[in-house]
């Protein structure tokens, strides 16, 4: 853990692509909060169900999102997403005014589902925008003050008067965001659109790609069972308690971002978040006296809201490592995030039910989810690392298919660079630097990243890895005599040299025919899709070929075998 004690560790958080992100999220947390403070209160007598199933509305957006992205990311574009977001919430104020001045509960709850897609819309775009800033610390602190506007602001929820006053500024708000998220967002799926579908990215770098039910994700789902729960319990007419102990708790949190930061941060925000929450569920039973009423709320939001801030950091971060699958890893991430809300949820009502008939068998159910969360966190998660997870997921590159042509002299090198860990664009090996991306539009050089890469000495394990990336593709551009190669990668090497050191490797580790005909155009830069058609196989043969070359020849990714090849001998 490392104390910032230079104004340059502060004053390179404090960018205007990061603190529009904070805004933007705090926000966004803000349309959540009125909707529960104003729009749910208006059918929960009728139908206490309504939050509930505009919660599952929300995970089928999402989910829907994630597929679409997942088998067809050329229809996936910003002008879309922003005019689906900004015409839903359109349709959110029309139903729920017209609810309001018809007394229609049909017609409200609508206006709630309406709201509901269109946040899920909104929530994508700002995950594209989010992914784009320079450092984790600065995604960390991002979500953080976020966090801290928003609690200043629910403060003065209650001024806001009318559910009609509430939804005309609620969808004020996502418009505005949605329409600042358009340019951002559109940088990246201007990328991912002209990519191939995440199944034939998989084939040739399996390892680029979280699972669905991976340890994050899981995670995602328990802590955001936590959040529910202490959204519905000891609610007040329908509605969340106001939390005044939030705001100076969130201050805390950012004065510890901000001066504190280590290469395990992830896992440091992890423990500090379980132990928060397990924390909220033991003080449950306190809740049940009037005097101690919101100690559970308050350290169950504080707990999640931790979460919350090493979620985003987690899902920016593989983002940044890998472009192609950032827009399906925050959607698989809001999904679980709708599901654990809507358990806890549910788990709160049922607390509630037995506070009104036994306080003995609320207790009870109260320490039985506490058992039950840290019983899950042992067993499952006691060796887990969030930065391990990070570092898992490889740095991707890959030309879409209708770019890939016969092998040539270029054959090592990646037609398309990725965002690094730092928000900048790195430059494709053997070729010029490409201008960075940034959350607030401005382009820096590849080669100045480089050097102020080179001079931080803060960069954190979890970033280190593109970080280094961007550094070596920058030092890496041609001269006027060609390329230059660096320490520890090899230059490319010359078609008929590649081959010839792909039919040694095949004869060293064993490969068989076939899998010699896959080697050779994996080492040529070619990807599953090309593959595929070049070969005429399924993608489940190419798949099982694929991933027995990478066992034979002890690689993980597709660069690494890239560069076994390039170099003729095992790394």
């Amino acid at each position: 853990m490392r104390i910032a004690s230079t104004k340059d560790d502060i004053s390179s958080i404090f960018t205007p692509g990061m603190l529009a992100c904070a805004f933007a999220y705090a926000a966004l947390k803000l349309v959540g909060s009125m909707t529960n403070g104003y729009l749910y209160p208006l059918v929960a007598t009728t139908d206490g169900w309504i939050r509930e199933i505009s919660t599952l509305v929300t995970a089928a957006t999402f989910l829907v999102i994630t597929a679409v992205a997942y088998r067809k990311p050329q229809i996936v574009r910003a002008p879309a997403l922003v005019a689906l977001a900004c015409a839903f919430t359109l349709a959110a104020i029309a139903f729920v005014g017209a609810g309001l001045s018809t007394h229609s509960v049909a017609l409200l709850s609508l206006g709630i589902f309406c709201r509901s897609i269109s946040r899920a819309l909104t929530l994508c775009l700002f995950a594209l925008c989010l992914v784009q800033l320079e450092s984790g610390k600065q995604v960390s602190f991002a979500i953080a003050l976020g966090l801290f506007i928003f609690s200043v602001l629910d403060l003065f929820r209650g001024v806001i008067g009318t559910p009609l006053n509430a939804i005309l500024l609620l969808g004020a708000a996502q418009i505005i965001v949605a329409i600042w998220a358009m340019k951002p967002a559109s940088r990246v799926l201007d990328i991912t659109s002209a990519g191939d579908s995440i199944d034939d990215l998989k084939l040739a770098d399996p390892t680029a790609f979280l699972p669905v039910f991976h340890g994050v994700f899981v995670c995602i789902l328990l802590f955001s069972a936590a959040s529910g729960f202490a959204l519905t319990f000891n609610e007040v007419a329908s509605a969340p308690p106001t939390l005044l102990a939030n705001t100076p708790l969130l201050a805390l949190l950012l004065l510890f971002l901000l001066l504190s930061w280590g290469n395990k941060r992830e896992d440091v925000l992890f423990t500090l978040s379980a132990l928060i929450v397990m924390a909220g569920f033991l003080t449950t039973p306190l809740s049940f006296n009037e005097t101690f009423a919101n100690t559970s709320n308050t350290l169950l939001r504080f707990g999640e809201q931790c979460f919350d801030v090493l979620a985003w950091t987690v899902v920016a971060a593989i983002g940044r490592r890998n472009v192609y699958g950032c827009l399906v890893s925050a959607g698989v991430m809001q999904v679980m995030s709708s599901i654990g809300t809507l358990i806890g949820a549910m788990s709160g009502h049922i607390t509630n039910d037995f506070v009104t008939t036994d306080f003995f068998m609320a207790t009870g159910f109260a320490l039985t989810m506490v058992f039950a969360f840290f019983a899950f966190l042992w067993c499952g998660f006691r060796t887990f690392s969030f930065t391990d997870a990070i570092e898992s997921v490889t740095t991707v590159s890959h030309p879409s298919s209708d770019e890939q042509g016969e092998p040539d002299a270029d054959a090592g090198k990646t037609a398309m660079a990725m965002p690094s860990a730092s928000g900048e664009e790195p430059a494709v090996r053997g070729q010029n630097a490409s201008p960075t991306l940034s959350a607030d539009g401005t382009a820096t050089a590849g080669n100045a990243f480089a050097a102020n890469a080179a001079a931080t000495n803060d960069a954190p394990i979890s970033d280190s890895a593109s970080v280094m990336d961007a550094v070596r593709a920058a030092g890496t551009a041609p001269s006027e005599n060609g390329p230059t190669p660096e320490a520890g990668n090899a230059a490319p090497a010359a078609p008929n040299q590649l081959d010839e050191n792909c039919a040694r490797l095949s004869d060293e580790f064993g490969l068989t025919a076939r899998e010699r005909e896959v080697f050779v155009l994996l080492a040529h830069g070619r990807n599953g899709r090309y593959i595929m058609d070049h070969l005429v196989i399924s993608r489940n043969t190419a798949k099982s070929h694929i991933k027995h070359i990478y066992s034979k020849l002890g690689v993980h990714s597709h660069q690494e075998l890239i560069d076994l090849a390039t170099q003729g001998q095992s790394l």
